[in-house]
């Protein structure tokens, strides 16, 4: 089996009993040294064969911590293996101490973080527009960054929402957004900073 370049070794089963394997435990196993699949199947062929099913994890962006790596839905942190157009999650140093491939972590930044990529996707008029990166270093004043467009402070409650709103100023003032510095969501009306205006 070849898995992002490297092989993923199943010799070990070569020769055995398909019978006499336990596949659950033996799935468990692969899925252990291959972080970057969601999950690892085994299935007995008869008369003398195991079939190995691979399900890749897909990605939703890229977290910066001491090295890049990936985050799938589950919050599940994998290898980032090849370049991906992703949103980069930025501000979790501090809350991911020891990160690991494999591992499901909790921290609500970065649930945050991933709340704001999916409301974003599910939000039609917002498909023009790309997230470049996402900035939760502090959750009351969550930020994104739209590709050759403004930042866009959100904050941590009503993301679906204000990405509605946003999506409606985005829409009026598509041919202006070089010139805008900053949209600002966290309060009861989005506050829209042009890059030249006077402080």
């Amino acid at each position: 089996m070849v898995s992002d370049g490297k092989v993923t070794e199943l010799s070990y089963l070569r020769g055995r009993n398909i019978w006499s394997l336990d596949l659950e435990r033996e799935s468990r196993i692969l899925s252990a040294v291959n972080p970057n699949y969601k999950r690892v199947k085994l299935i007995r062929v008869l008369p003398n064969r195991i079939l190995a099913v691979f399900e890749k994890r897909q990605a939703l962006a890229y977290l910066k911590l001491y090295r890049y790596f990936y985050v799938d839905n589950q919050r599940v942190l994998f290898d980032a293996a090849e370049p991906l157009d992703l949103p980069v999650i930025s501000g979790l140093g501090s809350k991911l101490v020891d990160p690991r491939t494999g591992v499901k972590y909790d921290a609500r930044e970065l649930m945050l973080a991933l709340n704001i990529i999916k409301a974003f996707k599910s939000i039609k008029p917002l498909n023009a527009f790309k997230i470049e990166r996402i900035d939760v270093a502090n959750p009351a004043e969550a930020a994104f960054f739209l590709s050759a467009g403004p930042e866009v402070k959100i904050g941590q409650e009503e993301i679906k929402n204000k990405l509605n709103i946003l999506a409606s100023l985005l829409l009026q003032s598509y041919k202006d957004l070089a010139d805008i510095k900053y949209i600002d969501l966290r309060f009861r009306e989005p506050v829209v900073k042009l890059k030249d205006a006077k402080r």
